[in-house]
């Protein structure tokens, strides 16, 4: 049995827990029930609920030059794998000044122009540079079917928490652990696609506004998920 295990993937996605979970002494995770009753029942007995946080020292925000500026933004942006669900979202917003950034965006010929990269992997400090250049980021959660772009589960990625603290704005879809983490003025959610389309035109012609939940966020990761 090894000590300690912080896993960091959704367990509904990502199932391989189940292989090694039950050797570890401590095995911590970032959902609660009905996750930790599945744990008990591969034999751990010792889960930790453990949400994840952002780096201060890495997540922050930045004074980005006029190179940067161009390459990195964008009204909309994206940074993440190309998973079913977001697949479907993302090409409702194909009209818009919209950059995509990440992986496994390969055989997407409506999103292909927004692309950036060409789907390679990006590092830790250009995904900053895209937090801050961005007058929206798009943070929407992982989900493997196209017929329900928005999950409304309770993980909240990591994306989350970064994005706040660099002190940028973002859209990220509702999750029913967030309200233990952010007040309602500390992010803007949606809760559908609908919603998200509405909300991406609110507040482009709202600078002030994106200022603010941002301001907030950032506020609340400082004091509370921090590492």
């Amino acid at each position: 049995v090894a000590p300690a295990m912080w896993l960091w993937e959704d367990s509904r996605l990502f199932r391989y827990w189940r292989a090694f979970a039950p050797y570890y002494y401590i095995f911590a995770v970032s959902q609660e029930a009905p996750f930790t009753e599945a744990l008990r029942g591969v034999g751990v007995e010792n889960s930790l609920y453990l949400p994840r946080a952002a780096e201060p020292g890495v997540h922050k925000p930045l004074e980005l030059g006029p190179a940067d500026k161009k390459r990195f933004g964008a009204d909309l942006s994206f940074m993440g794998a190309g998973y079913p669900n977001r697949r479907q979202a993302f090409r409702q917003l194909a009209g818009y000044d919209f950059k995509m950034w990440g992986t496994e965006w390969d055989e997407e010929p409506a999103l292909a122009q927004h692309l950036q990269m060409k789907g390679q992997r990006i590092s830790p400090e250009d995904a900053v540079r895209i937090f801050n250049a961005a007058k929206i980021n798009l943070n929407l959660h992982s989900g493997t079917r196209r017929d329900q772009a928005v999950t409304g589960g309770d993980y909240v990625n990591p994306r989350t928490f970064e994005i706040a603290a660099a002190g940028a704005f973002q859209l990220v879809d509702k999750r029913t652990l967030m309200p233990a983490m952010f007040a309602e003025d500390e992010l803007a959610t949606f809760g559908s696609m609908e919603e998200l389309l509405e909300k991406v035109d609110y507040f482009l012609a709202r600078p002030e506004d994106r200022a603010a939940y941002a301001r907030r966020g950032q506020e609340r990761v400082l004091l509370d998920h921090a590492y």
